[in-house]
């Protein structure tokens, strides 16, 4: 049949010899079909598209002939539609053309090695296929050609044991002797072929991709949360064995079950006690794990006996509630993570730290301007001092005022025309001081005020500057001389038009107000505050922080204002953002105390008010307590909100007479330096903050 096949459709065979031929596929394709089986019509060599019907097959087929493939699609083809159905009759075909194969070639299929899966087919008709066929009765999910094969939607379960098998492989070079570079190739070539092979089938998880990232970005130079001791074979190991002592030195543990913490020798609660004079001499070391029971300290639990001075300092440091294991935690950094960019930091010798770009770069500036601006703080403006610095030199005079030389400071600061239109905004902003400088530029952008104030102050700097180097150049090279009065409309031009794009509102005074009207921009007022009422307590807290000590307090009142407790506590050397989270945290401890479980938190820090919200971006130093007090309120009707200043003036009170205290104190009724504030809070009266000078 094959000659034939070959001869219709133009194939030429050559005076070649086979170079195998298998007797199996000669039994196989000699052996006859059911009646009107036929070749399909879409199973073709050149463009024939008639049927042909198998007749009797003499020839065997290379190994790689082209219809080696073919004939192998069409036998799985023919037992698929025709045994796929499981019945009776049809197995006991596919068992006698088994045997068959079996007698012929000497091969026979091994029972316990072969499985028969159902799908959707009851227990009873699989059992009597198993018993008749012999096979064992496979369950899904299965591996097939390193694939899972399974029933219904895709769960991690299914794809977790190919990710252990690539984290296991991972873990199996630590110990070979491999650089740096070898170990990124053998990922690149191995996992990431194990990977691509499955991805092309099934969308993976998020949660198990990043468990394999962590496996693969695992350091070889730890060991259970220990330096190795021993040397490694590795590109970066010789030289960053000699930091350890700098990285312990610098890290801290953060605390989680506890069972990577050494009790005395590591450094999780501050130096570690067994530098401390009133540590004992044996000392019998424990984990921190052994001194924790049910989320509380029990320091009886220890087998050296813990000083009392030591078990103050324990009982500051909270546990968590959510069993997690512990964290090494970077002292320099907020999330405790150490990243490549604060090692390089950490290292490099720092100079000025130059924040103008701030002052220049704005999303109300066309970047053409800003850029132009940046060039000349970088002395990248191609003017005649700077030409001559390149050894060009020639004949030098500013083009605008044609009596001195051309340079930065006489054009720009120093000129009649640029000391023209920096006199021309002092009057326009109302400034008490004159511009000479850039230090008064970086002043004139610093002033604190109205958003829109601060803007139109940045616009109108960046403008006059670039307004000064396009008339330079006008004259220069194109001998047109552009008039003061042009460079003032165009500066004005480009104020109010960036001005008015500004959509953030603000709230103005009367100086303000005159200023924008000036250059015509519309004012923008903020949008005025929802006003609800709500049966809940209200506490209201605050923090300051000062060089030398810092203190946190709060105020609670029920739904009518009237004053239900407060408390104030002395924190010691802090900074600001852990004082306003302290007190944050102090008044949710103190909620939790009187059992309150509709709480309204006031506080006119906004990054209190953001850390209620994932990921929780606090310092790592408060991360335990905060993780604890979350979960307090996530149980809470609960709500966290800014206010002003001026609206905290009771809680304000109480964090500066704490400054004056050494620990926390309670307040059950109203303290004396507190009632004249709190009345006039009550009522609704205003309250400013004057300032002298």
């Amino acid at each position: 049949m094959i000659e034939r096949i070959r001869a219709r459709n133009g194939v030429n065979i050559g005076l070649r010899r086979p170079n195998y031929t298998s007797p199996i596929s000669e039994y196989i394709l000699q052996t006859e079909l059911p009646k009107r089986w036929k070749v399909p019509k879409f199973i073709k060599f050149s463009g024939d598209t008639s049927e042909s019907s198998i007749e009797h097959i003499v020839s065997g087929v290379r190994q790689e002939d082209p219809l080696s493939q073919l004939l192998f699609y069409l036998a799985e083809e023919m037992i698929f539609s025709y045994f796929a159905k499981g019945k009776c009759q049809t197995l006991s075909i596919l068992f006698r053309l088994s045997k068959n194969t079996r007698l012929f070639s000497g091969q026979s299929v091994n029972c316990k090695k072969s499985f028969i899966y159902g799908g959707a087919m009851s227990a009873s008709r699989l059992n009597i296929l198993a018993s008749r066929s012999g096979f064992m009765i496979g369950s899904s999910p299965l591996i097939y050609l390193g694939v899972p094969i399974f029933k219904g939607k895709l769960k991690k379960i299914f794809l977790q044991p190919i990710a252990d098998k690539i984290i296991s492989k991972l873990d199996s070079w630590k110990g070979s002797l491999l650089s740096y570079a070898g170990r990124v190739e053998l990922v690149k070539s191995t996992i990431h072929g194990m990977l691509i092979h499955s991805m092309a089938m099934y969308a993976w998880s998020m949660s198990l991709i990043r468990d394999i990232e962590r496996a693969i970005k695992r350091t070889r130079v730890t060991r259970n949360n220990k330096f190795i001791k021993h040397h490694v074979f590795s590109s970066i190991w010789d030289s960053s064995k000699h930091e350890i002592k700098t990285d312990i030195e610098n890290s801290t543990w953060c605390i989680g079950n506890g069972h990577s913490i050494s009790l005395w020798y590591d450094n999780w609660c501050g130096p570690p006690f067994c530098y401390d004079n009133e540590a004992l001499v044996l000392i019998v070391d424990n984990q921190v794990s052994s001194i924790i029971e049910n989320g509380l300290w029990n320091f009886s639990k220890a087998s050296t006996v813990i000083p009392l001075s030591m078990q103050v300092r324990i009982n500051n440091f909270h546990i968590p509630f959510d069993i997690r294991s512990d964290k090494r935690c970077w002292k320099h950094s907020a999330n405790g993570e150490l990243s490549l960019k604060l090692a390089y930091d950490f290292k490099r010798s720092k100079g000025i730290c130059k924040d103008w770009w701030k002052m220049i770069w704005s999303s109300s500036i066309p970047p053409a301007k800003s850029f132009m601006v940046w060039k000349l703080l970088h002395h990248k403006l191609p003017t005649d001092d700077r030409w001559e610095r390149r050894s060009f030199s020639f004949p030098s005079i500013c083009a605008l005022c044609n009596s001195e030389e051309e340079t930065e400071t006489h054009l720009f600061f120093e000129g009649r025309y640029a000391m023209k239109l920096w006199r021309w905004l002092e009057n326009m902003l109302n400034l008490s001081f004159s511009i000479v400088g850039w230090l008064d530029i970086w002043r004139l952008m610093g002033m604190d005020g109205a958003v829109q104030c601060k803007i139109v102050n940045k616009v109108a700097v960046v403008s006059l500057i670039n307004s000064i180097w396009k008339a330079r150049n006008m004259v220069r090279f194109h001998n047109t001389f552009i008039s003061f009065s042009s460079s003032i409309a165009s500066i004005l031009a480009t104020v109010s038009s960036d001005g008015n794009v500004v959509s953030i509102g603000s709230h103005i005074g009367m100086e303000e107000f005159v200023i924008l009207k000036k250059f015509q921009i519309c004012i923008r007022p903020q949008r005025a505050h929802k006003i609800r009422e709500v049966l809940w307590f209200k506490i209201n807290c605050d923090g300051v922080a000062t060089p030398i000590s810092s203190a946190c307090g709060g105020l609670a009142r029920d739904w009518d204002g009237c004053f239900v407790g407060s408390f104030a506590s002395f924190l010691g050397s802090s900074n600001s953002l852990i004082v306003d989270l302290s007190g944050a945290m102090q008044a949710i401890e103190f909620a939790h105390e009187k059992n309150w479980r509709k709480v309204w938190l006031k506080t006119d820090s906004m990054a209190v008010v953001k850390a209620f919200y994932p990921p929780f971006s606090v310092p790592w130093i408060i991360r335990n307590r905060w993780i604890n007090c979350i979960h307090l309120v996530s149980h809470w009707n609960f709500v966290g909100s800014h206010i002003f200043i001026e609206e905290n003036s009771c809680a304000d009170a109480l964090t500066n007479f704490s400054l004056s205290l050494t620990d926390f104190t309670h307040f059950t009724s109203i303290p004396l330096f507190l009632k004249s504030d709190f009345v006039k809070n009550k009522i609704n009266m205003p309250f400013f903050r004057f300032t002298l000078g």
